[in-house]
């Protein structure tokens, strides 16, 4: 089964579930391809969740991604921009976020920011028709976003020269990717203030060389899980228990093993450089596997 024409990769859920996933590239979306189609979606008002809508007449919309049920969209998208497109991003920003990008001291942290919030907002903006500036987001007591109007649910993680999104039709769903050569600068302390019990004594009896991996492995599985839920870090991660083997799963939410069993805990492969992890809650869901491709978003 293939979810669209430029969807990368397709692999049976349950394969998906049981090993990393890796995601490699069949067909990529170019940026001002990706352009075009945003500029059709809002000009005809289309709502791209489980409609015929991408299937107009124009090459660029005949193949583009429509959201199905269960399905589970993707991206993967290098964050490393030129400065004009930054600026471009820019525009696309609410005062609120604006302010939160003047925040960052660097522009090696500003910038990042920009391009991951406007490609949000662009992403946002083909999903559900409306112009990516005129995007409306509420925010929950933790933080998470969400759309004022729509159910689509997604989320977004960024690191060192890439983002990763992902949208759903309504099951809450959290992602998390992380730069495996982030220094750590004690990484026995992390485990101590950050894990649980059971996985500390798991994280213990690696051996030196893997602890690293097994470290972020833990770290992604379970902000991908407390993201999801939409609490972060106001979540207690010692009150859960995730794998940290090749196996994603979580094991118990707050001694509760059936209500861990309800989530789909996945690991998306992204070569040696990068760990990343996927939650939601919904043991059904067929993944469509986007990569956006480096080309410039600004059209000459």
């Amino acid at each position: 089964m293939i979810c669209s024409n430029i969807n990368t990769l397709y692999r049976d859920p349950d394969v998906f579930s049981s090993r990393p996933f890796p995601l490699q590239k069949e067909r990529s979306i170019n940026a001002s391809t990706l352009n075009k189609m945003v500029v059709q979606a809002y000009q005809k008002g289309i709502f791209q969740l489980g409609s015929p809508a991408a299937s107009s007449s124009s090459s660029s919309s005949s193949s583009a991604p429509t959201l199905k049920d269960h399905e589970v969209h993707i991206w993967k998208v290098p964050t490393e921009r030129s400065l004009e497109e930054i600026a471009y991003f820019s525009t696309l920003l609410n005062p609120e976020e604006a302010e939160r990008a003047k925040n960052y001291k660097l522009n090696r942290d500003r910038h990042p920011f920009i391009v991951a919030r406007g490609i949000l907002r662009t992403l946002l903006s083909y999903y559900t028709g409306t112009p990516p500036q005129d995007i409306l987001f509420s925010y929950n007591k933790n933080g998470k976003p969400s759309l004022t109007v729509q159910s689509l649910q997604f989320n977004l993680s960024h690191t060192k020269n890439l983002a990763l999104y992902a949208f759903s039709h309504t099951q809450p769903i959290g992602i998390d990717v992380e730069d495996n050569k982030h220094p750590l600068r004690d990484i026995s302390e992390l485990v101590r203030s950050a894990f649980s019990l059971s996985e500390q004594k798991q994280l213990n009896e690696l051996s030196e060389d893997r602890l690293t991996t097994g470290f972020w492995r833990c770290w992604t599985r379970k902000e991908a899980f407390t993201k999801a839920i939409g609490k972060g870090f106001g979540f207690p991660w010692q009150n859960f228990d995730v794998s940290i083997g090749i196996s994603p799963k979580i094991l118990q939410i707050d001694g509760d093993a059936k209500e861990a069993a309800s989530w789909s805990l996945n690991e998306l492969s992204l070569g040696e450089d990068y760990t990343a992890s996927l939650a939601i809650q919904d043991h059904q869901w067929v993944p469509c596997l986007f990569e956006l491709d480096n080309a410039a978003f600004i059209q000459k």
